[in-house]
């Protein structure tokens, strides 16, 4: 008898294009991650559902290792091991994407701290900091420590810290109709399913409001 968790991902596998289901869901937040030069809102509900179905289904893959299946129900398991298996590597990869963005730009993310504190997963907030600390325990013994005060201010100097570049060109690909958007003193109209390139910093509030995703 198929689990819970195998049920579940037979179905996002045959669902509705319109109706996108957790598994549809991690994809995109993973490849808007991949695209966007600064980290995005962590998706809670999505990351802990999909975690529970990985969790879950491969509890039942080694409970069914141990009894013998017909032909059908192996290829069937089999199918379903392989979209276990892509899960876990765009879930592995969301999060480490997450990461590399976080001790990238520690120091600018730690200066802006309240800005940055609500798109962060509580494990994040706690890697974040220790980074920090350790980076700047690193600077200030080898590298700060002998300079002169005023360059030596981890705040006072905090222009020459790596930041996320928010005009960088991105591409991205319209959910939904916009009729009027404005750039470069006009107006454009944004049908579903048009491509584009712009300034990430121009489209990064329609990012937001899930009106696009980057490609």
């Amino acid at each position: 008898m198929a689990s819970e968790a195998t049920q579940i991902i037979s179905n996002s596998l045959l669902a509705e294009p319109d109706l996108l289901s957790s598994t549809d869901q991690l994809y995109l937040a993973w490849v808007n991650e991949r695209c966007a030069p600064e980290i995005l809102p962590y998706f809670h509900e999505i990351i802990e559902e999909v975690s529970e179905m990985i969790e879950m289904q491969t509890t039942n893959s080694l409970q069914e290792s141990q009894v013998s299946l017909s032909p059908q129900e192996g290829i069937k398991g089999a199918i379903l091991q392989a979209e276990v298996d892509r899960l876990k590597f765009v879930l592995r990869s969301y999060l480490r994407t997450r990461i590399d963005k976080i001790e990238r730009y520690a120091l600018f993310y730690m200066k802006n701290f309240g800005e940055i504190f609500s798109q962060l997963a509580e494990h994040e907030i706690a890697h974040l900091q220790r980074y920090h600390a350790l980076i700047c325990g690193h600077l200030g013994r080898r590298i700060l420590d002998p300079l002169p005060e005023e360059l030596s201010d981890l705040d006072k100097t905090a222009n020459a810290t790596p930041q996320p570049n928010l005009n960088e060109g991105v591409f991205f690909k319209a959910k939904a109709f916009i009729a009027e958007f404005s750039i470069a003193h006009e107006t454009i109209e944004i049908k579903p399913g048009s491509i584009f390139f712009m300034r990430y910093s121009l489209i990064k509030s329609l990012l937001l409001d899930n009106l696009i995703e980057l490609i």
